[in-house]
């Protein structure tokens, strides 16, 4: 597994990512525009590709042995992709980790990175999205509620002490009062009321382990209190993002692109509560309906006010197949696999830095883990294929920041395999790290598949209306949009979106478009489409 694992993972992570966006890549558009009212020669055609491209189906060996067991339990029970919890568990992982133990992939420098990842699901609705995160999240859920009962006794406790302190506070102020006016009265110097001061009690901090609807600054407070860091929980990821894109939210998308990187503080400067100096590191892990996210990624994509790298961060984010088959399991849970991972995972949450021979210094206050030797060759040599792959030029913009982001991505992974195998620590092991470079592999797939749906809607009409055209519809020879418009055929919606579909035609050369000029429709400029003969035997 190892030698297939550093061979598949250093070696094909070059030129093929950048075909990943397929219909946004160039190729020869045949049906380039000619002059106004002319036909351009017929080009050569070219076969729509299918809709989504490939990702392989998920491998067991890609998850720690403790986790294996009940990971398999969830798909074979809730009828789902392994790949939903899978990554779920990932990211839960990471989210209790946090900045509490980082690591330093070279051997000497002062690099570190922090395994607070980001991620989500990518699939329809009813696909089991939400049940299957809600499983891999059970066991941090219950310790979210187990704090938030310490803290709700913490938080009576406090009640108490303050109400105590309070008429303390005041005995202690009208005594000195009194103490006072007796020497004002008496001529005598006024007393030392320094003995009476009452220490006030200090408010509990509550322990947090998951937000799911918050805003930045309630999440900077809960920040402070927690600086190990938190995850965020989204059951529509998008609904989390796209509010950050609007101009108003600026300061906030600038707040949760800095806690991605894990190692960094940020500071609150507030009428009423002063200054606040948080660290600031956060997981986020959510759902997201395909369509949805197709139409985020395009600002992405283009340049839009999403191009700041926030979507590139979603490093973990899965769309894998959906089985057509499905059966009826109505059964027990694997009691003792889900304990296993329970207790893994809540293991990581109270994992002491020093037990595992994690070592901060005075230059950097975050615990570091560094690689064995082995392992450290197994990463040298995935990192120069990726970095040298990463200056060829052949990848889109877009696919580029994405893959940039792998030097956190793949260390971390290392880390946080290596401390849910290894319970007593000590270097990042060559297995751990062998594991991380087949998650980036199968990653990479993943994020292939998803830049490129962003033109899945626009292939999927192009597919109905070639079918259509296949099929000898009464469309005219020589059409336009409105003649299909007319026809109300379903899937294709508004004009725009047939504008859109015939676009994706005309760039496989499988149409052919003019430009009729305005002094030839009354109007304004219009576009008018034909069949390219050579396109008839393409299916």
């Amino acid at each position: 597994m190892r030698d297939a694992y550093v061979k598949s993972a250093s070696a094909g992570l070059a030129r093929e990512y950048g075909q990943a966006l397929d219909g946004l890549n160039s190729f020869d558009r045949g049906g380039a525009r000619v002059k106004p009212g002319e036909w351009p020669n017929y080009p050569t055609p070219v076969q729509l590709g299918p809709d989504l491209l490939p990702v392989p189906a998920f491998d067991a060996d890609l998850l720690p042995d403790t986790w294996r067991p009940w990971i398999a339990d969830i798909a074979d029970r809730m009828q789902a992709p392994a790949d939903f919890p899978a990554a779920a568990a990932v990211v839960a992982a990471g989210g209790l980790i946090g900045r509490r133990i980082g690591i330093a992939p070279q051997e000497r420098t002062d690099w570190v990175e922090v395994p607070n990842l980001w991620g989500g699901i990518v699939g329809r609705p009813s696909v089991m999205k939400s049940p299957t995160m809600a499983v891999a999240f059970a066991p941090v859920r219950k310790l979210e509620m187990a704090a938030a009962e310490t803290y709700a006794e913490a938080m009576s406790g406090y009640a108490q002490a303050m109400d105590v302190y309070e008429l303390r506070k005041k005995a202690a102020t009208e005594n000195a009062k009194a103490a006072m006016k007796a020497a004002l009265k008496s001529g005598d110097k006024p007393p030392d009321v320094s003995s009476l001061h009452i220490p006030k009690p200090e408010k509990p901090a509550g322990k947090r382990y998951l937000l799911d609807d918050t805003t930045y600054e309630t999440a900077g407070v809960i920040m402070a209190e927690n600086p190990g860091g938190i995850t965020v929980m989204c059951d529509e990821l998008v609904g989390f993002i796209r509010p950050l894109s609007r101009q108003e939210y600026a300061t906030a998308r600038a707040f949760w692109l800095k806690s991605w990187n894990g190692k960094d503080e940020h500071t609150f400067d507030r009428i009423g509560r002063g200054l606040i100096r948080t660290p600031c590191t956060a997981s986020i892990f959510g759902g997201v309906q395909p369509a949805k996210l197709a139409a985020f990624l395009k600002d992405a994509i283009t340049g839009g006010e999403g191009d700041d790298g926030l979507l590139q961060r979603f490093q973990v984010l899965v769309y894998p197949d959906v089985s057509h088959d499905w059966q009826d399991t109505d059964r027990w849970p694997d009691r003792a696999a889900r304990n296993d991972y329970s207790d893994s995972i809540e293991r990581l949450a109270g994992l002491d830095p020093s037990s595992v021979g994690a070592v901060a210094d005075d230059f950097n206050p975050i615990p570091v883990l560094r690689f064995c030797p082995e392992a450290l060759a197994r990463f040298r040599e995935w990192r120069e294929a990726h970095e040298k792959s990463l200056r060829s030029g052949d990848w889109h913009p877009a696919l580029e920041s994405h893959f940039a982001k792998y030097r956190k991505l793949v260390p971390c992974l290392a880390l946080i395999f290596h401390l849910v195998d290894c319970p007593q620590g000590a270097a990042v092991s060559e297995m751990a790290t062998l594991r991380a470079l087949a998650w980036s592999e199968y990653l990479a797939a993943h994020a292939k598949r998803i830049y490129g749906s962003v033109t899945l809607s626009e292939r999927t009409g192009a597919r109905l209306i070639w079918k259509r055209l296949k099929g000898g519809s009464a469309l005219p020879p020589v059409f336009a949009v409105r003649d299909i418009q007319q026809k109300g055929w379903t899937g294709l919606g508004k004009a725009d979106c047939i504008r859109a579909a015939l676009e994706v035609l005309t760039e496989h050369g499988l149409l052919q478009v003019r430009e009729v000029p305005a002094s030839q429709t009354g109007g304004r400029p219009a576009e008018q489409f034909r069949m390219n003969p050579k396109a008839e035997g393409l299916p």
